[in-house]
């Protein structure tokens, strides 16, 4: 969460690897970025 907002203030975007190992609950990385930048 806090390397989004700082990626939101700061930077240009954000860039992710591989969604393949990223999880489907509360933890997925993808899930925390998308919530963040869209509160």
């Amino acid at each position: 969460e806090q390397k989004t907002l700082l990626a939101m203030a700061k930077g240009s975007g954000i860039m992710i690897w591989t969604l393949g190992f990223d999880t489907t609950d509360d933890t997925s990385l993808l899930t925390t970025i998308y919530k963040t930048a869209h509160p």
